[in-house]
């Protein structure tokens, strides 16, 4: 997965586990899809406290 922004943090402080990544959904976002989702959790897994 690639992130293109950060909002208050930065990839090597997510990649420490000091924040835990956070997907704000959007009920009418057609970009979270079954899919999308699963990929974000497989990431954002690993780099939660």
């Amino acid at each position: 997965m690639r992130i293109e922004r950060f909002f208050n943090t930065s990839a090597p402080e997510i990649d420490g586990r000091k924040w835990n990544p956070y997907l704000g959904i959007s009920i009418r976002n057609k970009a979270f899809t079954p899919e999308y989702i699963a990929e974000f959790i497989r990431w954002a897994t690993p780099r939660s406290a």
